[in-house]
C-alpha cells in the first residue's frame, strides 16, 4: 500500500467511525424505547433494519483499523539485502523445526 493510500485510508477511517456513532446510537432506530410487543410489522421491521445498519458500519470500520494496523506495523522491506532475508527464513524454519520435532540437542 502506498503511503498516500495509507493516508486516505486513515482519513476514511475517520469519516466511518462518525458514522458508526451515529447509526449505533439506540436513540436513533425505528421503535427506540418501545417493546417488541408494542411495535407494529413496519416499525419492528425498520427497527431490525436499524440493527443491521449498525452492525455493518461497526464492521466495516473494524475492516478497516484490520488493514491500517496490518499495514501500518511492517517496516518496508529491504529489497537489496538478500543475505539478511536468507538468515531471518533460515532462523524461521529452525524455530519451526523446533516446534515439530522438539527442542534440539
Amino acid at each position: 500500500m502506498t503511503p498516500n493510500q495509507r493516508l486516505r485510508l486513515a482519513e476514511l477511517e475517520v469519516k466511518i467511525a462518525e458514522v458508526v456513532l451515529k447509526d449505533a446510537d439506540p436513540a436513533t432506530w425505528s421503535g427506540n424505547g418501545q417493546l417488541l410487543l408494542d411495535m407494529d410489522p413496519l416499525t419492528r421491521g425498520n427497527a431490525v433494519w436499524c440493527r443491521k445498519t449498525a452492525v455493518q458500519s461497526v464492521a466495516l470500520l473494524a475492516r478497516v483499523i484490520g488493514l491500517l494496523e496490518v499495514t501500518g506495523n511492517k517496516p518496508p522491506p529491504e529489497e537489496d539485502d538478500t543475505e539478511a532475508a536468507i538468515r531471518r527464513a533460515e532462523k524461521a524454519a529452525s524455530k519451526a523445526l523446533d516446534l515439530v520435532i522438539g527442542v534440539r540437542e
